[in-house]
């Protein structure tokens, strides 16, 4: 099955999701595409038989900038091409942002609904905040978890890099169809 993965990113994260994402799915046999600059006719192109959407929530809840001329795109043509292919989306944010936790996600899986693209697995919201030792999500440096009463210790990884666990569901749920 041929997977094309669009994505939106601001600082990176959302684009290493869907390399990740790329990755798993190569492993499990399905074949993929993936431009983080992508526009419809490549997509297109492509000839997807199913569609990822990996994507960051920005600002008061809207799409990154980069995913903007493609969400455009489809929006205004609705492309027939994509009516009855799974798909799937994973909706990027910091969970202590509230009501726009995730909004960008959101914002594609109803294009997804509008294009008549059939949701196989509801939205994974991972939350991108750092992640402790136990590998929940955490934030701040209270020395503590705040998500979970684990006790890990808090502040950022030794590297400043930040942690998303997007596990294997990838590969073996959203297109065992």
């Amino acid at each position: 099955m041929k997977v094309a993965i669009l994505s939106g990113s601001v600082y990176g994260t959302a684009e290493e999701v869907a390399r990740h994402a790329a990755k798993l799915l190569n492993a499990a046999g399905f074949e993929t595409w993936y431009d983080p600059r992508a526009a419809l006719a490549q997509v297109q192109a492509f000839a997807p038989e199913a569609l990822l959407a990996v994507t960051s929530t920005t600002g008061m809840g809207e799409l990154p900038d980069n995913l903007m001329p493609l969400y455009s795109t489809l929006r205004d043509q609705l492309p027939a091409s994509f009516r009855g292919l799974p798909g799937a989306v994973i909706g990027l944010g910091d969970a202590s942002y509230g009501d726009t936790f995730c909004a960008g996600g959101e914002q594609m899986r109803e294009l997804f609904a509008e294009l008549g693209v059939r949701e196989v697995l509801p939205m994974l919201r991972p939350c991108t905040t750092w992640t402790g030792s136990c590998g929940r999500s955490r934030r701040g440096s209270s020395g503590r978890c705040s998500a979970h009463p684990c006790g890990c210790p808090g502040g950022q990884p030794a590297d400043g890099k930040r942690r998303l666990r997007v596990r294997g569901v990838v590969a073996r749920s959203w297109w065992s169809l």
